[in-house]
């Protein structure tokens, strides 16, 4: 008979979910038929719904939001540094310049440091991304000079020092960008070039402590590219989504400073996407969260798998029936993704948790967290049990974000729709 074991139960949370401890010591092993659409591993935690197996229904428990900016912000980055530090770059629209600060997260509770100006020009269109620790990359659109730039964030505690700007593209205006680290030393950008036809560039970037250097820039799409998303497969491949008149992603492969592109794949034929944002799974998956204007504007995720620089897809699911926007992914294990998007009908800002088996994606339950108004979202993991969720509002906001599910039984085997398994209940 299979045996439980429970000598290292957490006495409030298994994985971030509820669990009483006096209720899985007094659990019982009984045999239950796994639910439709439910795909169940061996010693996964489950959710007993009218005695058929689930995978547990997730929340998302919102807490006290905290302003880190008092003016009205845009153009919201925010990086992970460690697992207590996030770093923040936006717009401050106030004077329109590149500002940066770092949020402090202890359980719950939010404080910030001192703001930083890292560019005194007008910006737009940025993205930040993560080296280690200690500095942060900074890819953003200049309209003064109408330069795609970048520059290193240094972090001590909360202070931020800078690096020299690099130009990076000096021909016009590179506006749709997406950043997003290799390494400690390296970086990929991908953009749409606006004075080549808004076709679809990459480019390599060198971090030698606060110094950047480029590669040579390569065209992935020879046409007008929007809403680019870029996910790290690993530190010499990643996947870029993009909109081509139709949802379409590419594996881009790196080799010191030199990209080679593998071939495009639509995962969305019938019509162009837009406010698309990706999350790498693991090293062969990965989930794209976009706008598909196919089917009335619905918001739809689906998950691609990658097999060298071949792209298949799984079933795309719809998350919400209507036109969505500024939408947001993080990775909260490789099985689960925090879902962020402003609700078109309530304008407010809804968050969800996907559960991802296989390519096969499941829908938590809708948390609303903001009801003014939002816009501008990024999403950012601390660990698998918080999330710092930051906004445009009528100020910078910012909140932590914790997963739960009220659990009531473990696995002893693997089982699909329609198979029996057994289960120790409780």
């Amino acid at each position: 008979m299979p045996t439980l074991d429970k000598k290292n139960l957490d006495s409030k949370k298994i994985d971030g979910i509820s669990a009483g401890i006096s209720e899985i010591l007094n659990s019982v092993l009984a045999d239950y038929v796994v639910d439709t659409g439910q795909t169940i591993e061996a010693n996964d935690i489950v959710q007993l719904i009218n005695d058929k197996v689930n995978n547990p229904n997730y929340d998302v428990e919102s807490n006290t939001s905290f302003n880190f900016s008092a003016n009205v912000v845009d153009c919201i980055s925010a990086t992970k540094l460690d697992s207590s530090k996030v770093l923040v770059a936006y717009r401050d629209t106030s004077d329109s310049k590149g500002k940066a600060i770092v949020l402090s997260i202890s359980g719950t509770v939010i404080t910030k440091g001192t703001e930083f100006e890292f560019n005194a020009n007008s910006v737009t269109y940025m993205s930040a991304t993560t080296l280690d620790s200690g500095k942060a990359l900074v890819v953003y659109y200049n309209p003064s000079n109408s330069s795609m730039c970048s520059t290193v964030l240094s972090v001590s505690g909360t202070t931020i020092t800078k690096g020299v700007e690099l130009v990076i593209d000096t021909t016009g205006s590179a506006r749709t960008l997406c950043v997003s680290a290799l390494s400690s030393t390296k970086a990929i950008v991908a953009y749409a070039d606006y004075s080549n036809s808004e076709y679809g560039q990459a480019i390599i970037l060198s971090i030698s402590v606060t110094t950047i250097t480029k590669g040579t820039v390569i065209e992935f799409n020879s046409a007008t590219t929007g809403s680019i998303s870029v996910s790290a497969l690993s530190e010499t491949k990643v996947i870029v989504a993009y909109d081509n008149s139709a949802g379409t992603a590419i594996v881009l492969s790196i080799s010191g400073t030199t990209i080679t592109k593998g071939t495009a794949f639509v995962f969305n034929s019938s019509s162009y996407i837009s406010g698309s944002s990706s999350v790498a799974l693991d090293a062969t998956k990965v989930l794209v969260a976009y706008n598909d204007f196919t089917s009335t504007d619905y918001g739809k995720v689906i998950v691609l798998s990658i097999s060298d620089t071949t792209i298949t897809k799984g079933t795309a699911v719809t998350f919400f029936s209507a036109n969505v926007s500024y939408i947001a992914t993080a990775l909260i294990d490789s099985t689960k993704v925090l879902l962020a998007y402003k609700n078109p009908t309530t304008s407010g800002l809804d968050t969800a948790i996907l559960k991802i088996v296989g390519t096969v994606i499941s829908i938590g339950n809708i948390e609303i967290i903001d009801t003014s108004n939002p816009s501008y979202i990024a999403v950012t993991t601390i660990d698998s049990k918080k999330i710092l969720i930051t906004y445009r509002e009528t100020t910078g906001k910012s909140e932590v974000l914790t997963p739960s599910a009220i659990v009531n039984g473990i696995s002893t085997k693997a089982g699909t729709a329609g198979n029996t398994i057994p289960i120790w209940a409780w």
